[in-house]
């Protein structure tokens, strides 16, 4: 192989065969790294999120296929891989940090990437680890502050005009967000039980599980967009979100930017995306059937959706 480099990369063939000489160097370390800190499940879990993000993620197509062609493979994949990153990334941080408050600073860097895939490996973590369930509840919550960020920075990329106007409920949803995260973090700081690492790190089966949860609402939200058509922005921002909200919202910042809606009419169209992209949440939030964390996320997420409309009334 270094030598087939050596012909059509020469800078790289001599980097490669440093990198590979200091592997066989501490291949020692490396053996004993494998045999004594990871356990022989957290071995075959890892070579299994490896497989599927350097094996099958590459492959799969890049197209949209199925029904209202509402379905792209890759971006399934992809959805699958956050799942078993976010999962994976919260047995590490409970390992490394205090298991409660891991959980929460795992969602809400997590959030970033994917709220509702957070909020469905928090409602799975509820049902393996029945203790942890309020720590679990402040990771989903923490996952939505992630979302209210990204909110901004996505319209403000676009219309900072739009930004001002949206800055009441903007806020208050923040601050009804943290507010809920903080007080289930120190609940689950206040309570005496134990709490240990989940059981394994990757849960292949249940990624696929909320994956193909996705693609029931993504094929659903498809359809009744392709019955209604474009009534109105608003209606189509409430279709699309129940998918993917920031998109909505970056897709209406630019048609009030071009002046093509009235600022009223973003407002609406965006705190509505927000509300339905809510209710995937819930969906997903009950996936473990745990109850109390379902409640509670449900109850969480209905009172930024109310916050974010509360700001609308005071703007």
């Amino acid at each position: 192989m270094r030598g087939l480099l050596a012909l059509d990369a020469p800078l790289v063939a001599p980097a490669v065969a440093v990198v590979v000489a200091w592997l066989l160097a501490l291949r020692g370390e490396l053996h004993e790294l494998v045999r004594k800190t990871l356990s022989e499940r957290e071995l075959r879990d890892l070579l299994i999120f490896l497989l599927v993000a350097l094996v099958v993620m590459p492959i799969a197509p890049d197209e949209a296929l199925g029904p209202y062609g509402a379905i792209n493979p890759q971006a399934l994949v992809r959805l699958v891989l956050v799942l078993m990153a976010v999962a994976s990334a919260g047995y590490v941080a409970q390992r490394l940090l205090n298991p409660r408050l891991g959980l929460a600073l795992v969602g809400f860097v997590a959030g970033f990437v994917s709220s509702s895939a957070t909020i469905a490996a928090m409602s799975l973590r509820a049902r393996e680890q029945p203790g942890q369930w309020r720590a679990a509840v402040a990771s989903a919550l923490a996952s939505s502050v992630a979302t209210i960020v990204q909110y901004v920075i996505v319209v403000a990329a676009l219309d900072t005009g739009l930004l001002r106007a949206l800055a009441p409920s903007m806020g208050l949803a923040a601050l009804a967000t943290l507010s809920g995260a903080a007080f289930f973090a120190w609940l689950s700081l206040r309570d005496g039980a134990s709490a240990e690492p989940a059981a394994r790190p990757v849960r292949l089966w249940a990624a696929l599980g909320f994956a193909a949860v996705f693609v029931l609402v993504t094929i659903g939200s498809s359809a009744l967009q392709r019955q209604i058509g474009r009534a109105g922005i608003v209606l189509v921002s409430a279709l699309a979100a129940f998918v993917d909200a920031h998109s909505t919202a970056g897709s209406v910042a630019s048609l009030h930017r071009a002046r093509s809606i009235d600022t009223l009419t973003a407002q609406l169209a965006i705190l509505t995306a927000l509300t339905t992209n809510s209710v995937t949440k819930i969906v997903l939030a009950w996936s473990g059937r745990h109850v109390s964390y379902g409640l509670s996320v449900t109850l969480g997420v209905l009172v930024i959706a109310g916050a974010a409309w509360l700001g609308l009334w005071f703007g």
